[in-house]
C-alpha cells in the first residue's frame, strides 16, 4: 500500500560502513602546501525489496491511478501450496510457476506470507579515491589559489574488478508479472 509507510529495512540503509582518510602535506616550493590525499571506503550494499510486477489494467485492480501503470510497488505474497485460499483459481500463473520464481531468489522460505520490505541486499562496496592540492600564488600579495585534481575510485582505474559500485535504478525487483 503506496499510501502508508511500512515497517521494514529502508530502502538506502546502509548497515555498515568502515572509513579510512589518509592524508600527506609537503612543501615543494616555500610558503605553498602541496596535499596528497587517500580516501578509502567499505561499506555494506544498499536494499531492495522484491515486488510483483504490475500492467496498468491490474494496477487499477487494487486501487491505483491509471498514471502508475507499469509499476512494481506491491510486495510478493508467497503461497503455501496449490491449494491456498489467498492464490486465484483465475490466475494465469500456476503454483508452479509462482515457487520457481520465488525460489529462484531465495524466497521459498516465506510461504504464507508477504515477502520483507528492503530484504534483498546489493553487494558490498568497497573504493578508493585520491586528490592531489596544490597552492599557488594569487593575484594579489598574500592571497593564494588552489589547483587540485581527485581521482574518483582510483582502485578501478588500476583494474576493472576492483572497486565496482553495482546500483540499482529503483528499489525494487519485480519476480514475477500478473500480465
Amino acid at each position: 500500500d503506496r499510501n502508508h509507510e511500512m515497517i521494514g529495512t529502508a530502502d538506502y540503509e546502509v548497515e555498515h560502513s568502515f572509513k579510512v582518510t589518509l592524508g600527506y602535506t609537503h612543501e615543494f616550493f616555500k610558503g605553498y602546501a602541496s596535499k596528497f590525499n587517500l580516501f578509502f571506503q567499505r561499506r555494506s550494499g544498499t536494499h531492495y525489496s522484491y515486488t510483483w510486477d504490475m500492467n496498468k489494467y491490474y494496477s487499477q485492480d487494487f486501487g491505483d491511478q491509471y498514471e502508475f501503470d507499469n509499476d512494481s510497488s506491491y510486495l510478493m505474497y508467497i503461497p503455501t501450496g496449490p491449494n491456498d485460499p489467498n492464490l486465484s483459481p483465475e490466475s494465469k500463473l500456476s503454483y508452479e510457476q509462482i515457487m520457481a520464481a520465488v525460489n529462484a531468489v531465495g524466497l521459498g522460505g516465506d510461504a504464507g506470507g508477504f515477502t520483507s520490505k528492503g530484504s534483498g541486499t546489493s553487494p558490498w562496496v568497497t573504493t578508493l579515491d585520491f586528490q592531489f592540492q596544490q597552492e599557488l600564488p594569487g593575484f594579489a600579495k598574500g592571497q593564494k589559489g588552489l589547483f587540485y585534481f581527485t581521482i574518483q575510485n582510483l582502485a578501478n582505474l588500476l583494474d576493472k574488478d576492483w572497486g565496482q559500485v553495482k546500483t540499482m535504478q529503483y528499489t525494487d525487483v519485480p519476480v514475477l508479472s500478473f500480465a
